[in-house]
């Protein structure tokens, strides 16, 4: 006696379209992961830039046409704070950590004149992006 036929798949062939749609979802998440870090590298990138149009603007607004000093007991944040809103809290941070960049005056620890300075990101892809007075972040 025959057995009737029955349709459907049989279990390589599930196995075969389980194992290709594990493969597309894996690769598609290490995809996911650099898009992300290539989002908050440029990020970092548009707040450097945020901070050294305030950082010219700080300079152009003082008499001395200095840079804000970096020195211990010197905040250089409370120096921008009236180009971001009147508070420190609205100074790009770091997208990731949440932490601020670094800003270095130079000349002396500023101790007569600030007159340059550098401001630097650490970017996951590229490296190190420094940003002083005639170099903007763009070039990193």
């Amino acid at each position: 006696m025959r057995l009737p036929y029955r349709s459907g798949f049989t279990l390589i062939e599930m196995i075969m379209v389980i194992s290709i749609i594990t493969m597309l979802i894996g690769g598609s998440a290490l995809g996911y992961g650099r898009y992300q870090q290539n989002a908050r590298d440029t990020r970092r990138q548009s707040d450097l830039e945020q901070i050294r149009a305030a950082l010219e603007l700080f300079r152009s607004n003082t008499i001395s046409g200095n840079y804000p000093c970096s020195r211990s007991g010197c905040n250089w944040q409370n120096s921008l704070a009236p180009y971001f809103g009147g508070t420190t809290a609205n100074i790009p941070k770091d997208p990731r950590t949440g932490s601020d960049y670094v800003y270095s005056a130079l000349l002396n620890n500023c101790t007569t004149a600030c007159t340059s300075y550098t401001l630097r990101a650490t970017l996951e892809l590229v490296g190190t992006c420094i940003v002083d007075p005639n170099k903007s972040a763009s070039s990193c």
